[in-house]
């Protein structure tokens, strides 16, 4: 079993390209566990979470769970398909937990995800309304229309 105390770990996370229909590929998360030092061999629970802090603050979406997920040589591989909606250009932190123990710190995820709404033109989220303009000049005067009935 993995000594809650000496759990570590090394993270990367990689944004994989779009695929078709405008839909996000899962985020494929990479990591590493040891246990007393050495490289964990076993199979452990895993959750994932996504945050606006680094700690504290509230969840955003649904918890993604991988429960009996293998480690082999203290390395695994998971892929987790958040809804590509929660991607909304600011830098969210992703919690995991092996065993229901928290790994620190929280993993910085940025706005990246964002970008791919561009590769196939497909319309991204749309942004915050912007200040009015200022008034343009009057038009020009149109066509004087033919000359009504008399009364």
């Amino acid at each position: 079993m993995i000594d809650r105390s000496l759990i570590k770990r090394f993270a990367a996370l990689i944004f994989v390209s779009m695929v078709a229909a405008a839909h996000a590929a899962p985020v494929s998360y990479q990591g590493q566990l040891t246990s007393s030092g050495a490289p964990f061999d076993g199979n452990v629970d895993l959750r994932f979470r996504l945050f606006e802090q680094a700690s504290g603050g509230s969840a955003h979406g649904p918890q993604i769970v991988r429960n009996n997920w293998p480690v082999d040589n203290g390395l695994f591989q998971v892929d987790l398909d958040f809804d590509p909606s929660l991607f909304d250009g600011r830098d969210l932190y992703l919690e995991v937990r092996v065993n229901d123990t928290p790994l620190e710190p929280r993993q910085r995820v940025t706005a990246t995800p964002v970008a791919a709404f561009a590769l196939n033109g497909n319309e991204g989220p749309a942004g915050p309304q912007g200040p009015q303009g200022p008034s343009g000049s009057d038009g020009a005067v149109g066509p004087v229309g033919p000359q009504g009935p008399i009364g």
